[in-house]
């Protein structure tokens, strides 16, 4: 999925934050040559200076200290005051060249961080976030939750929903022999509230899903298959697991 569009969905009012603040500095700087009213320029730069402040309050606070943002804005502004455009000219060209593009890609590296989905889950759904059918990568997600559910034991491979959830996790489930009765059956609550509230709407009806609903989803569904994979090499070592 492009890391940019991902962004988007995870932190729509960082997205929206740092948009004004590109397209103030953008607008800014497409100005700068024809205009030749310091004043002009300094009311445009005052716009951006808001959107700046905006930005780096909502920004990691790390982030935000590191950048020369605020530094350039400031002079930029100071400059104009002045009516020194040739004085401030480098300061707009840092704002648009180096500052936004530099917290923009730290804020989608960390976007990415987060996004070191399960790979299957990932091929089955990123495609369809990028292109806004959210519905359909949630109906994917489960499928893949499903498929790894079925793989913990033989004997519930053919059953589904709660079936499935039961066959594995109840009381005389498969996975009695490899848990301890507090873990089951909170993963027993979790699957089965997922598969009622979630999956089974989704999969019998054309319901409306925004974005970031559709992500916290799959990174849900990620969660559980970690979860699942943990489970998986504790029936390998065989045994019951009692804390």
């Amino acid at each position: 999925m492009e890391v940019a569009v991902l962004f988007a969905l995870l932190e729509p009012n960082l997205d929206r934050l740092l948009r004004e603040a590109r397209d103030g500095a953008v607008q800014l700087l497409a100005h700068w040559v024809e205009e030749k009213s310091s004043k002009t320029l300094l009311a445009a730069s005052v716009k951006l200076a808001d959107a700046s402040k905006r930005l780096l309050a909502a920004v990691p606070s790390p982030l935000a200290k590191r950048s020369n943002l605020h530094r350039h804005v400031h002079f930029l502004g100071y400059w104009l005051e002045r009516d020194s455009k040739a004085s401030s000219t480098s300061d707009i060209l840092d704002i648009n060249l180096r500052d936004l593009p530099e917290i923009e890609s730290s804020l989608i590296a960390e976007a990415t961080q987060r996004w070191s989905l399960d790979l299957e889950l990932r091929n089955r759904t990123h495609e369809l976030l990028e292109e806004g059918k959210f519905p359909e990568a949630i109906r994917n997600a489960f499928l893949v939750l499903t498929e790894r559910l079925r793989t913990l034991k033989r004997g519930v491979r053919q059953r589904d929903g709660h079936a499935l959830i039961e066959g594995l996790f109840g009381d005389s489930g498969r996975m009695v022999a490899y848990m301890a009765d507090g873990p089951r059956r909170a993963a027993q609550n979790l699957l089965l509230g997922l598969y009622s509230v979630i999956r089974n709407p989704h999969a019998h009806q054309q319901l409306e899903t925004a974005g970031p609903e559709a992500v916290g989803l799959v990174l849900m569904i990620d969660r559980v298959l970690k979860e699942l994979a943990r489970i998986k090499r504790l029936k390998r070592r065989r045994g019951a697991v009692r804390p």
